[in-house]
């Protein structure tokens, strides 16, 4: 496991570099991108889980902080979809020039994936994509976190509170609510199909989605996890165990352990 910096100039990237713990036949490229906001922090342990089992089962792996997150540059009320997505090129770049030329997988985690979607039909045509508790409805997903910043800070917020952008401890830019709000995986030229794995809970809500599910998705994973995005009573719990991070596992590796 190795710290890393990348990027142009001052705008430097945080990520951390995962090298095969072992050597197998047909090794993997896997770079994560994660949730944002409350939801990066939250997922923060369990992504470093699952980047260790892959590296363990012999995998190089790459997980970075998004601009605005953690040891990142810049701040979180001045980012976007435009700039995060550069931040995937960035760390495309760096990951091509470190492993080696085995297959490429990008797993995109809740708006993760959502950004994900929005890059170049280059990147999505030419790498594998995994989507995990996917953002498919970004207005959905802003309801979702107005109502649990609602619920937490009910009775101590001022009268003015539910007219500013901040949500959840993040000040978030009206052209970012506007990238989310205005995302729905429907409206893309979707060009190749998908492996996704969501909790049941993520499937009911996006039940719409899985109506035509065979043009988006190759494959679908319905895990049992409990509602961990959408309970105001869970928004600040840890994750430590998943079973997306072992059907991940699966689907890459072959082995669930």
């Amino acid at each position: 496991m190795k710290p890393v910096f990348f990027g142009e100039g001052n705008d430097k990237i945080f990520g951390v570099y995962h090298n095969p713990e072992k050597s197998v036949p047909n090794p993997k490229r896997v770079l994560i991108c994660s949730p944002i906001a409350h939801e990066y922090m939250k997922s923060y342990r369990i992504i470093r889980i699952l980047a260790d089992r892959l590296s363990q089962c012999g995998n190089y792996v790459l997980r970075f902080d998004w601009a605005g997150h953690g040891d990142s540059y810049g701040t979180f009320n001045n980012c976007n979809f435009k700039l995060w997505g550069k931040n995937i090129g960035c760390a495309l770049e760096y990951f091509l020039s470190e492993a080696d030329d085995s297959p490429l997988y990008i797993v995109g985690f809740r708006v993760g994936a959502s950004i994900l979607l929005k890059q170049s039909p280059f990147i999505l045509h030419h790498h594998e994509i995994v989507l995990c508790d996917p953002v498919l409805d970004g207005s959905f997903w802003i309801n979702l976190i107005h109502f649990i910043h609602r619920d937490i800070f009910s009775g101590n917020l001022p009268d003015n509170s539910y007219s500013t952008n901040e949500l959840i401890g993040f000040r978030y830019s009206l052209e970012l609510l506007n990238d989310i709000r205005f995302f729905n995986i429907n409206t893309l030229n979707v060009n190749k199909k998908y492996d996704l794995i969501c909790s049941e809970f993520e499937r009911l809500k996006n039940a719409p989605f899985f109506l035509n599910q065979t043009r988006l998705f190759k494959s679908v994973n319905v895990t049992n996890d409990p509602d961990i995005w959408g309970i105001p009573e869970l928004f600040d719990r840890v994750l430590l165990n998943s079973q997306s991070i072992s059907s991940i596992v699966s689907l890459l590796t072959g082995n669930s352990k």
